[in-house]
């Protein structure tokens, strides 16, 4: 056994997670608005409008026409932001660090909490169990597949949605089925915490399953029947709460008004992508290099069904024999899991799959590292634990600057998709946003060609490169071939014959829109 040192205490340890953290993530606070934060904050002045408040805080907002109105605890975020700051970027972005820290904190101490025995609190825990939960929350900290998650203030829902799960999860530790007031209060915690994680975003549906299972693993030998009023409150409160997201959604909306489809046109052609897409991501995971921030069939291009069925089979068969014998790496199995289906595409979702889709599942990872750092193998003694170390600290170091290069992809939108484009370059919504990004900061000639490479791209069939080489055009002065351009687009979508419909439906903002209005009128005119 290695011995001669001090031990710190879990609360040391939580600081020191937290200024790691915070610290990694401070080039972000010079970052912009990008992405979708782009229309929500700097077009749409929903959430700028406090008369909007009651709706919000009522849930009313999911009968909405509201860009993520189905995600009310994610738009009270914002509001609260936009009351401190205004437009600010560097408080929206501060707010995502800070949620991120305090994530990585519940996490830390969900995971000594399981690696306990039988996952007992103990006042005093190994030292065994401090470094495995430490590094496997350290992990998650850094990973740089968390860069999308944290940099992009839209991308919040994410981090809301992880750490209200692991609120209610913490909340259930300290739950014990005796009617105590103390107990009332925890398990009422823990219920409206999973409520809270639904109505930040659609995954935090895996909050009450990954309840069940924590109690079915490592405290059914409690009273049943206090648990069963928990885990059924959590479920009756997050599945009344789906059902409304998805049935009061206004039939008029213009915001997102384009559904999405399966993958390929089918779900069985969906079933035959959605393995590629899973083992993309384990590969993000274990291999983060050539993130993006749009993925696309370029992707999976070296990825055949066959390969990515065989290690899944692998995986699977590895996870049951140790599942079998560890009920924290079946728990860690499921967490990962029940994170990753609602984000999959067997219900049609906008995107096949995103960087920020693995934020929760992660925990499920963190978890399976601070198991496999735990192992006994590494105590023995001092050579297998000085090489362990050795290890965590090469990881350690390639994260964070993966993470820095990430932070700095993540700053502005120009150079947000730019590296998206070197990493995809097939992606329509990189070649098409680069294209309004460069106009915006009047690089025209750069924009136009831009743009036509997303013609090129979407063989012609979008409308919104077309009328964005319109305005491009325009700007160096060939008016006749910006007016044709302007009419393909209205050939593709009557929409771009009324400027203010691209603005309601958060397309464009006032001042393109306004390019777009002075071709209108000239084509008026002729």
């Amino acid at each position: 056994m290695i011995t001669g040192w001090h031990r710190p205490s879990a609360a040391s340890l939580s600081m020191v997670l937290a200024a790691i953290t915070v610290l990694l993530y401070l080039p972000a606070l010079d970052g912009g608005f990008v992405y979708d934060s782009w229309s929500q904050i700097l077009v749409d002045d929903y959430v700028h409008d406090l008369h909007h408040l009651p709706d919000v805080l009522l849930f009313r907002v999911v009968a909405q026409d509201v860009l993520d109105g189905v995600r009310p605890v994610h738009l009270l975020s914002l509001m609260i932001d936009s009351a401190l700051w205004g437009k600010n970027p560097v408080g929206y972005h501060l707010t995502n660090v800070l949620l991120h820290a305090a994530t990585v904190v519940l996490l830390f101490q969900l995971l000594l909490h399981l690696v306990g025995k039988d996952g007992k609190t103990q006042n005093r825990v190994s030292g065994h169990a401090l470094a495995g939960a430490f590094i496997g929350a350290l992990f998650f900290a850094i990973h740089p597949i968390h860069g999308e998650t944290v940099c992009e203030v839209s991308y919040r829902e994410d981090l809301l949605a992880t750490f209200f799960t692991l609120s209610g999860l913490q909340f259930a530790i300290f739950f014990t089925p005796v009617l105590m007031w103390k107990n009332i209060v925890f398990g009422a915690a823990c219920v409206f915490s999973f409520l809270l994680s639904v109505a930040s975003k659609e995954n935090g549906i895996a909050g009450p399953p990954l309840l069940f299972l924590y109690w079915f693993l490592f405290r059914r030998t409690e009273n049943r029947s206090a648990w069963a009023w928990l885990i059924g409150g959590a479920s009756m409160l997050v599945g009344t709460f789906l059902v409304a997201r998805f049935t009061l959604a206004p039939e008029q909306a213009w915001v997102g008004h384009q559904r999405p489809d399966y993958l390929g046109g089918s779900f069985l052609e969906m079933l035959k992508m959605q393995p590629r897409l899973w083992f993309l991501s384990l590969r993000s995971i274990v291999w983060p290099q050539d993130l993006c921030a749009d993925y696309g069939p370029y992707a999976i291009r070296h990825i055949s069904l066959r390969m990515a069925l065989i290690t899944f089979a692998i995986i699977v068969l590895f996870q049951g024999i140790f599942a079998y014998r560890n009920k924290a790496v079946l728990w860690a199995t499921a967490t990962y899991w029940l994170g990753l289906l609602p984000v999959s595409n067997l219900v049609p979702i906008y995107q096949p799959l995103a960087d920020r889709f693995l934020y929760l599942p992660m925990v499920g990872m963190a978890l399976l590292v601070t198991i496999l750092v735990t192992l006994p193998i590494w105590w023995k003694n001092l050579r297998p634990a000085w090489i362990a170390i050795g290890f965590c600290l090469i990881v350690c170091g390639d994260f964070v600057y993966l993470t820095l290069k990430r932070e700095k992809v993540w700053h502005d939108r120009v150079s947000l998709w730019r590296s998206t484009l070197r990493t995809n370059p097939f992606s329509y919504a990189a070649a098409n946003n680069l294209g309004f990004s460069l106009f915006d900061r009047r690089d025209f000639s750069v924009a136009i060609e831009s743009w036509k490479r997303a013609i090129d791209v979407s063989k012609g069939r979008s409308a919104d490169p077309w009328a964005g080489l319109a305005i491009g055009l325009d700007a160096l002065g060939f008016s006749r071939e910006a007016d044709q351009a302007f009419e393909r687009a209205v050939e593709l979508d009557p929409r771009y014959q009324d400027p203010n419909l691209l603005v309601k439906s958060l397309i464009w903002d006032q001042q393109q829109a306004q390019k777009l209005r002075i071709i209108i009128r000239r084509s008026t005119v002729r």
